[in-house]
């Protein structure tokens, strides 16, 4: 099984997807400006037209700071946004 977050669109929030993903588009764990922790238990392939969001405001993941967990490889490219405080 296989999750794409394709042009345009945008997976957000907290909580586990039990598949691979595959991000062309904006993975933002937590969401709304908010830090969250997201686990993709498979694979995470990054393209070059997508990006991951990052929320950096403290010291404990989930609340202060977002998180990506990724139990299989991860092949990166695009972007990363890195937000300092909550909005």
């Amino acid at each position: 099984m296989s999750w794409r977050a394709n042009l345009g669109g945008l997976l957000s929030g907290s909580g586990t997807i039990n598949a691979n993903v595959t991000n062309s588009s904006q993975v933002s764990p937590g969401g709304d400006g908010s830090p969250g922790v997201l686990t993709a238990n498979g694979k995470y392939t990054q393209t070059a037209t997508g990006s991951l969001n990052i929320v950096i405001a403290g010291d404990a993941p989930g609340t202060g700071h977002s998180q990506l967990i990724i139990a299989g490889s991860a092949t990166l490219d695009g972007m990363l946004n890195v937000s300092t405080d909550k909005q």
